[in-house]
């Protein structure tokens, strides 16, 4: 997980060397988080999680890249009542 988002951090040549150790805390709250939880549980708490960091100044793109990339987290549409995804006009 570090390794993987150090590499992240070093092909993005916008992150300051003074941020990287808020990233790798990220990414092991991530880690732990995924580890807890599943489904909507987990993709409500990462919503919270991202939205704090990046109220402390990080960058919401290398956020998302440290999901997708490390962590294999791919955004799903939101479901509707019956299950279905729902669609935004």
């Amino acid at each position: 997980i570090i390794d993987a988002t150090k590499a992240i951090l070093h092909s993005d040549r916008n992150v300051k060397l003074a941020q990287y150790p808020f990233y790798l805390v990220y990414a092991r709250e991530l880690y732990r988080l995924k580890n807890k939880f599943a489904s909507r549980t987990l993709w409500n708490n990462l919503i919270i999680l991202r939205e704090k960091w990046i109220s402390w100044g990080l960058e919401p793109q290398i956020l998302y890249r440290i999901e997708r990339e490390v962590f294999g987290l791919v955004p799903t549409p939101p479901l509707g009542e019956s299950g279905q995804p729902t669609t935004t006009h």
